[in-house]
């Protein structure tokens, strides 16, 4: 992305912009991809941002309605080019900032719901431990928020409070396994099943995460909408791309020579079957719509030729007796 130029950035943050261009603009930006720290607060870009922001709101908490003096980023996605988007920043006093600070929390959470979703799983059991510590740190963060309780970052000062929080983590993830070794080997169902029952369970402990973040955030849940077209435009693309690449795929496979064949055995990585074409040994189910496998071995590797029986060899027994 090249550098806007004055007549895109919103109305009163043109000195921010102005400090932007200084200091790098998108190279800046790039600085923060993971979110801001001190370095970024220190900065006279976020100096110029914050008074902007708390001038725009008239010292005006977004949650209280009372005195302000801090501004809070409703979303990390725009840190370093935040005068670009002004609309994710919100000022607030300093109570309300940790409780939306809860509000964030619970975005991550829902991001690693959302991604355990969408993930392979090979074992329910394992699967529904992650819901169980899902559920506990959503539970945590509800209380917290209801009860107002100041919100404080987890930092380790010292390598002993490090070790400590390591051994009470191992010891909540050991309780998450028995329990669910427990309570999915009861239930009556092909592994399958059970992992389909508790993908449902997660879908529905997504949604109680998104409920938190409207109660949390209130009137400004939504927000994000301002920005999301251009986003989804891309996303668009992106899936048309993949789209593509899919459907030649799935020609390929489907050509008679392919489907006449022997399948060699099963695929490492989602058990569907292996088959040679003309330049790779490939997955039938890279040509899936949705998550297409993406094993596969060349037909020659270092200039020397892999050979069905090595393939089948290394399928079913991890090893080859090809020689380096």
């Amino acid at each position: 992305m090249s550098n806007p130029d004055e007549h895109s950035v919103p109305c009163g943050f043109e000195d921010a912009h102005k400090c932007w261009l200084e200091s790098g603009g998108e190279n800046f930006a790039a600085k923060f991809v993971s979110g801001p720290d001190d370095t970024f607060y220190e900065s006279d870009y976020w100096k110029i941002i914050r008074s902007a922001i708390l001038n725009r709101d008239e010292f005006r908490c977004a949650k209280c309605n009372g005195k302000a003096h801090q501004v809070h980023h409703l979303n990390y996605r725009y840190v370093g080019k935040d005068h670009l988007y002004p609309k994710s920043l919100v000022s607030v006093c300093r109570p309300c900032h940790g409780l939306y600070e809860y509000a964030r929390k619970a975005e991550g959470l829902l991001q690693k719901i959302q991604s355990r979703i969408n993930g392979e799983c090979v074992e329910a059991s394992r699967y529904y431990a992650r819901l169980l510590q899902y559920r506990d740190d959503l539970s945590e963060l509800k209380i917290k928020f209801d009860g107002k309780v100041a919100y404080t970052r987890d930092v380790h000062k010292t390598e002993r409070d490090k070790e400590i929080w390591n051994q009470q983590f191992e010891i909540r993830q050991k309780h998450y396994l028995e329990a669910s070794a427990k309570l999915v080997g009861a239930w009556s169902e092909s592994e399958d099943q059970k992992i389909q029952r508790v993908r449902s369970l997660l879908e529905r402990e997504a949604e109680n995460c998104r409920d938190f973040i409207k109660s949390a955030l209130g009137e400004l849940y939504g927000w994000e909408e301002t920005y999301a077209e251009p986003r989804r435009v891309a996303a668009a693309k992106r899936m048309a791309v993949l789209s593509d690449a899919a459907l030649r795929a799935k020609e390929a496979l489907s050509k008679p020579e392919f489907l006449t064949q022997d399948p060699l055995g099963k695929c490492p990585k989602c058990f569907g079957q292996v088959f040679q074409r003309e330049s790779e040994y490939l997955c039938e189910n890279s040509a899936a719509e949705s998550n297409p496998c993406n094993f596969k071995i060349r037909l020659e590797i270092l200039s020397q030729p892999i050979e069905p029986t090595q393939v089948s060899r290394l399928l079913k027994e991890g090893v080859t007796k090809a020689k380096a």
